[in-house]
């Protein structure tokens, strides 16, 4: 009884692990734009930098270097691109269009999975798939309108809005793309951002200028380094491999809410009926995607012991 207390616990813990990792990457958006004062090129810098130096930390201590030169050249350059490249889209989208925009934004990389997905081989195609898409679509278009049709489109964000779609296509493709990769540990994501620190310093030595960080953007930046650029994705593979992975999968499609809420308790973001309807329609697409239609069909379908319904 003893063991099956422990293990039960340890399975709820891990579960907990797992929420502090979306909790991280659901934070991201109101910290990044705390420090868009900054330019795009520090801020990444900084935070590649800050990742980098966790990694080697948590590789030495783990003593995991072994794996890490497991891993495959197609590998590295796939994580490089997904991890660093969408970070610098987000990063640019930030700086150029509304942050609560840029976030929901963000979170139609799952519908483009979806819609991505049945391309590859060996995945089916189901109408589902479409039904979320258009949904997902809807609530962006929403958002973006005010509801009010495209007349409302505000086109001076229109670089932002490019480079946010962006970020959602490429992390879509980025998380089909390293699927069949198994060799892959989170604790090395710090030094693929280390290598996208370093090709950024390669094409642009000179940056776009030096802003002094006060000490709260400083702290900011290392926090993020820390937590959502790197502990989170350890955090995610803990509680998804050691913890109740159905309920992290469902946890997912709260995480607009938790990164919305946190915009507007801040006062980076005005409250409005658009932006949370707009969150609402992008969870719906994501669990309509998620959820088996066939098995909940056929729960309406059986019939009572007698033979009545």
């Amino acid at each position: 009884m003893q063991y099956e207390s422990t293990a039960r616990s340890g399975y709820w813990f891990a579960t907990m692990v797992g929420q502090m990792g979306l909790t991280m990457w659901a934070l991201v958006s109101a910290l990044m734009a705390l420090v868009t004062r900054l330019p795009a090129a520090q801020i990444l810098m900084t935070v590649f930098t800050i990742s980098a130096c966790v990694s080697f930390t948590l590789l030495t201590v783990n003593k995991k270097w072994d794996r890490v030169r497991e891993q495959s050249i197609p590998l590295w350059i796939i994580n490089i691109a997904g991890v660093c490249g969408s970070e610098a889209l987000f990063v640019l989208a930030s700086k150029n269009a509304p942050q609560a925009h840029v976030n929901l934004i963000n979170y139609l990389w799952p519908t483009f999975v979806i819609v991505l997905a049945p391309l590859l081989p060996n995945e089916e195609f189901e109408l589902k798939y479409i039904v979320s898409a258009i949904i997902g679509f809807l609530g962006i278009t929403i958002l973006l309108t005010h509801g009010q049709g495209l007349s409302m489109l505000e086109w001076q964000y229109s670089l932002g809005y490019f480079y946010a779609f962006s970020c959602a296509l490429l992390w879509a493709v980025y998380s089909l793309g390293v699927r069949k990769f198994t060799r892959q540990i989170p604790e090395a994501v710090g030094l693929y951002c280390g290598l996208g620190a370093v090709i950024m310093w390669l094409i642009n030595p000179h940056f776009d200028g030096y802003i002094q960080p006060t000490s709260f953007e400083m702290g900011l930046l290392i926090y993020m380094g820390v937590t959502s650029h790197n502990l989170a994705y350890s955090c995610w593979a803990y509680g998804i491999n050691k913890g109740h992975y159905r309920l992290l999968s469902l946890l997912c499609y709260v995480s607009p809410f938790i990164s919305i809420g946190t915009l507007v308790v801040l006062g980076i973001a005005e409250t409005s009926q658009q932006l949370w309807i707009s969150a609402i329609f992008i969870c719906l697409a994501g669990l309509n995607s998620a959820i088996n239609w066939h098995h909940v069909s056929r729960l309406f379908d059986r019939k009572a012991p007698n033979g009545h319904f």
